[in-house]
């Protein structure tokens, strides 16, 4: 038979207090200190490897160290002229000498002209660089319809190193005034910048601008939209055209290298054209190169009235292709606008600092 009597009340017997450990009452910064510490004599030891047994440096370690840059690209200087010479002299052949004034004033029943002048104070302009500058102008439109021509031009057949090396890429860079009826002006009315070619001009590239809205293009360089496709040229300005600005001094800089081939444009430092179309590629199984080149006023027959300054041109070949096309190429002929700012007296006030370029 089960016990059923009452059975005395289990009393809970108190747990015993644990007292917490000396460890567990340390911050946390001191129980991590010495792994720190630890961690901090192994660093240094291995920083100390290469220099006490430099052959014991694992081949991961020594492949740790930063890739020097590549080294800045040498230029060969070919040509230049700030026009502060007379024509021809010695920096421009005896081309277009018929359309020259060498008075700047304009010749009766000539369509258009040019001349190398020192600017007055009427002419409201400032040369680039030294005194003077190129001003080509035109007084009418040409009666038969043939384009207008004043400008004088350069040959590099008479400079053997640069004939020796036609293989470098090569730069141009000028500086460009222009002042036309652009309102007016028709789709078909074309101001060229600058153009260059082979001997006597042939399988020749041009920048120029049309119609109304000042627009630059490319010509013989394939088509527009088709530089994908290898065999044309494309805008890669942040906009879709690129406009000239009138009455003031535009920066150009083309890159063409040939064996590509390339043809890249900047606009006062900012990349606009690329092409590897048309006259860029060989049609004879040989490689073209740039031979001969003139800025100065070209353009269409029909235009009335036009004015076109020149200053600083500038000709140079690269030792090896260009890689990075977001800045232009330097020149030998000009200082970067770093060296200039570095030219100024500590004082110089701000305004003048911001004008350099």
């Amino acid at each position: 038979m089960a016990d059923l009597r009452p059975r005395p009340a289990r009393r809970n017997r108190p747990r015993p207090r644990l007292s917490p450990s000396p460890k567990a009452t340390k911050p946390l910064i001191q129980r991590l200190l010495p792994w720190l510490i630890a961690g901090g004599v192994t660093v240094f030891l291995l920083s100390m490897v290469p220099n006490i047994w430099p052959g014991l440096v694992p081949t991961f370690l020594s492949n740790v160290a930063e890739t020097p840059p590549p080294p800045p690209l040498e230029t060969v200087p070919l040509w230049q002229s700030s026009f502060e010479g007379d024509f021809p002299g010695t920096e421009w052949p005896p081309t277009q000498s018929a359309t020259f004034s060498p008075s700047g004033q304009p010749h009766a029943n000539a369509d258009s002209q040019w001349a190398i002048i020192t600017p007055t104070p009427n002419d409201k302009i400032t040369p680039i660089d030294g005194d003077r500058l190129y001003k080509g102008w035109i007084n009418q439109a040409k009666k038969d319809g043939t384009p207008h021509f004043s400008y004088p031009g350069i040959n590099l057949e008479n400079n053997p190193d640069y004939l020796q090396n036609v293989n470098h890429p090569v730069a141009l860079r000028f500086y460009v005034w222009v002042d036309w009826d652009g309102a007016n002006a028709k789709a078909t009315d074309w101001l060229n910048l600058v153009e260059f070619g082979g001997k006597s001009g042939l399988r020749s590239i041009s920048l120029g601008m049309r119609g109304s809205l000042n627009a630059l293009e490319l010509f013989n360089v394939g088509p527009l939209g088709e530089f994908a496709k290898g065999s044309g040229w494309e805008v890669i300005a942040p906009t879709e055209t690129v406009s000239l600005p009138l009455r003031q001094w535009v920066k150009f800089t083309v890159y063409v290298d040939y064996q590509q081939p390339l043809l890249v444009v900047w606009m006062d430092n900012v990349p606009i054209f690329r092409a590897n179309g048309g006259n860029l590629k060989s049609t004879d199984g040989t490689t073209p190169y740039l031979l001969t080149a003139h800025w100065g006023l070209q353009g269409a027959g029909t235009l009335k009235n036009a004015t076109v300054y020149n200053d600083h041109l500038q000709l140079w070949s690269l030792s090896t292709p260009l890689v990075d096309f977001r800045q232009e190429p330097r020149s030998p002929y000009e200082k970067t606008r770093q060296e200039k700012l570095m030219e100024l007296p500590p004082d110089a006030p701000p305004e003048v600092k911001n004008s350099v370029k």
